[in-house]
């Protein structure tokens, strides 16, 4: 059986990225108790930039910024790809649909 990769657009802290991996790892575990790990690819954001531009409202230059790192993520061939951002941050994003014809957003 051929292992998929995942994909993520996310890392947006190394807290949040621990916390999803974890997560990742422990129902991985659950379906494959073999001691194997998932494969996972995390395109990492820079937070800091992206943050700023959700507060003050310019969801068109996040979703722009988060749809150019799922293009580059595409680079690496993952079969499934996802944005991960928390719940609080995807409002205004939605709307932004060239985002979303590029990868699922997943909110965590």
């Amino acid at each position: 059986m051929s292992v998929r990769i995942l994909g993520i657009v996310g890392g947006t802290g190394p807290e949040s990225t621990i916390d999803y991996y974890r997560s990742i790892v422990a129902s991985w575990r659950r379906r494959s108790p073999d001691g194997s790990y998932p494969r996972l690819i995390v395109n990492s954001v820079e937070a800091g930039g992206v943050f700023r531009l959700l507060d003050q409202g310019h969801y068109a230059a996040v979703a722009s910024q988060l749809a150019e790192a799922v293009r580059q993520l595409a680079a690496a061939a993952p079969e499934v790809r996802l944005v991960s951002l928390g719940r609080h941050r995807l409002r205004g994003v939605r709307e932004e649909t060239e985002l979303f014809a590029l990868a699922p957003v997943q909110p965590l």
